[in-house]
């Protein structure tokens, strides 16, 4: 009986250890990588999505993710920088409270990876160094790792 309860104790020490191993795990890779912008889907009944800036959408300038340790976010649009507050648990993920500069006018691929972000997006997966930040009515951005 002893060698039973010793063993249960230890899966269940190792699982509990695996399972928030990986959430942090994912949070760093968050965190510790910046993102580019690949394409993105604006509507889940269409068909359509849009290819990044890299792609001769408007200028040669990315638009790239990144994730500060305190809770915040960074997205460089091609002139403008937007700072906010992000909130993450789990495979969720909500943008808040972003400020931008105004330099100047921004592509429209920018622009709606910022209002698909504040407005419609609320949850994550990280697969094959690719973050896809996607909401519920099929609405998603994908972003690939830069570093």
């Amino acid at each position: 009986m002893k060698n039973i309860k010793g063993s249960l104790f230890y899966i269940i020490t190792v699982a509990f250890l695996c399972f928030f191993s990986s959430c942090s795990k994912d949070r760093q890779i968050l965190v510790s990588t910046l993102w580019e912008a690949e394409s993105m889907k604006v509507h889940a009944d269409s068909n359509l999505i849009y290819s990044s800036g890299r792609s001769g959408w408007w200028k040669d300038t990315p638009v790239t993710l990144s994730f500060l340790k305190q809770n915040k976010y960074l997205l460089h649009l091609e002139a403008n920088v937007i700072e906010g507050k992000v909130v993450i648990a789990n495979n969720s993920i909500n943008f808040k409270e972003g400020s931008s500069t105004m330099v100047c006018c921004d592509s429209p691929f920018a622009e709606s990876c910022f209002y698909l972000m504040e407005e419609k997006i609320n949850h994550y997966s990280i697969n094959n160094e690719k973050l896809i930040l996607m909401g519920e009515d099929g609405e998603a951005i994908t972003f690939f790792k830069q570093y």
